[in-house]
């Protein structure tokens, strides 16, 4: 579980900043795996401040993927169409998801230093469910926006 969060953060910081390509099988996956991560985030404590914080985070991801696409600048080249993601509001999601990380690995650290540990101790919590689902929605509605930006421009050069 840990090398696949590693290989998430890392596909995330190279997204961060730089070119990025305009194409399908860069953009479907997201749209695909998140929604089911989301969806076993909750199945697995499906209590009312679970979804509480799940609503809110993805109402508010939903909203700054909105605006990320607004601030994103495109590029067509003689290798293709590229997008150029704003750089402040991919900080802002990679930060809050690695600061969240960090402290709930704290937390696991300090539960696990005493003896006889046992996984379900530590406490979920709604703040983590609200972060997931930020994170999720953000990068689903920004790779919606882009595919709707690609059709457009597909439509135009044709």
């Amino acid at each position: 579980m840990g090398a696949l969060f590693a290989l998430m953060i890392a596909r995330r910081a190279k997204r961060t900043f730089g070119r990025q390509a305009l194409t399908l099988r860069h953009l479907v996956p997201r749209l695909i795996l998140l929604p089911l991560v989301c969806a076993l985030v909750l199945l697995s404590w499906p209590v009312a401040e679970a979804l509480l914080a799940a609503l809110l985070g993805a109402g508010l991801g939903s909203a700054l993927g909105w605006v990320g696409f607004r601030l994103t600048v495109f590029e067509t080249t003689p290798e293709g169409e590229f997008y150029r993601p704003n750089g402040w509001v991919s900080a802002l999601v990679m930060a809050l998801f690695l600061g969240r990380l960090a402290m709930r690995a704290s937390v696991i650290a300090a539960a696990s230093a005493g003896e006889g540990f046992q996984p379900g101790a530590v406490p979920r919590s709604a703040l983590t469910t609200g972060i997931i689902f930020f994170v999720a929605s953000q990068a689903v509605s920004s790779s919606v926006w882009l595919l709707r930006e690609r059709g457009r421009r597909m439509k135009a050069r044709s």
